[in-house]
């Protein structure tokens, strides 16, 4: 059978078993990367002509073009659930990724900020206007919650209280985050002047952080923040 249907089929097969959207594009994406590497370099589509050999030319090509380890096995992760699907629907009788193995990572050494730096990045931002406002929070919540982008950006107007958060994250898994006062402070102040600045305006979404559209804020645009809060706090830069 074509690689290509198969694909279909595990996607498909990932939305059942409730797989976050983004776990499922990014094997879907994974893959698609090896079907067109295999259609372009060996011109194979079906899946009984791929062998180990081919996935390790695969990770040889990565390693040639520049790819780090991390990334590199990702795509094997990848890889490896994509063959045990096929195994276990009978489309293959052997598992040709099982022998395949991680590449070794180097280890890489996170520098957290300081307190110091932290309030300096939180101070770079005021209440002046809404998107400062929203913007200081944003900053503030991360560092006092440290709840993921992803969670910050899903987090809904209806999911925060008077000293706790309502927060849907990994795993599909509701949990509690509490709410600090001086949080709760700048939350409270960011809540009138998001309502204010919004007081004419018919909102379609719910999220606690709006964009100045009124739209949900994205991933993009809180890492700009971030990196705008630390270039203005000159904060370390390594």
């Amino acid at each position: 059978m074509l690689m290509i249907d198969l694909l279909k089929e595990f996607e498909f097969d990932l939305k059942i078993r409730n797989y976050s959207k983004q776990t499922i594009s990014t094997y879907n994406y994974n893959v698609i990367q090896f079907v067109n590497y295999l259609n372009e370099q060996h011109q194979i589509t079906d899946i009984e002509d791929i062998s180990s050999l081919h996935v390790k030319k695969f990770i040889q090509y990565h390693l040639q073009i520049g790819n780090k380890a991390s990334y590199i096995n990702t795509i094997i992760k990848s890889l490896r659930s994509f063959y045990v699907y096929l195994v276990q629907e009978e489309y293959i009788s052997f598992n040709i990724l099982s022998k395949i193995k991680l590449l070794k990572e180097d280890k890489t050494i996170i520098k957290t900020f300081t307190d110091q730096e932290v309030s300096k990045m939180i101070e770079s931002y005021d209440f002046k206007n809404f998107l400062n406002a929203r913007n200081k929070v944003i900053v503030a919540m991360f560092a006092d919650t440290g709840i993921r982008m992803s969670e910050l950006i899903n987090l809904q107007s209806d999911f925060v209280h008077d000293t706790t958060m309502n927060i849907f994250g990994k795993g599909a898994k509701w949990r509690f985050v509490p709410i600090s006062l001086i949080l709760k402070k700048y939350m409270i102040r960011y809540e009138r002047i998001k309502q204010s600045y919004f007081i004419n305006k018919r909102l379609e979404h719910a999220n606690y952080f709006l964009s100045r559209s009124g739209r949900p804020i994205t991933g993009v645009q809180i890492e700009n923040i971030v990196r705008k809060a630390g270039r203005d706090a000159d904060v370390r830069q390594e």
